[in-house]
């Protein structure tokens, strides 16, 4: 994503995370919306690979239950056999759903 994305609630929100072209063998993608980084997350999954990237996206239903504000969409990457941590923050928006 570029700048801040805006969705309306109950908008499907992708995205695809990866570590800039390098290797992702061995790490787990975490996917956390948070309104603020310090929170404890609202949505969080497991992301599976795919290629030598971690695409999905938000559901209808997931963001339906957001209100309407900023939020942080952080992939939290895990290699457990080398100890390697990296969070992606992204910004998005939501906005009121169209009636």
């Amino acid at each position: 994503m570029n700048g801040i994305t805006v969705i309306r609630q109950g908008g499907d929100l992708s995205f695809v995370f990866d570590r800039d072209g390098e290797e992702i063998t061995g790490f787990i993608c975490t996917v956390e919306v948070k309104k603020f980084p310090a929170d404890i997350a609202i949505i969080s999954r497991v992301i599976p690979a795919v290629g030598n990237t971690w695409p999905g996206f938000l559901t209808s239903t997931e963001t339906a239950a957001l209100d309407v504000g900023t939020y942080f969409l952080i992939a939290q990457l895990k290699n457990s056999t080398t100890d390697e941590e990296r969070q992606i923050p992204e910004r998005f928006q939501v906005s009121k759903a169209w009636v």
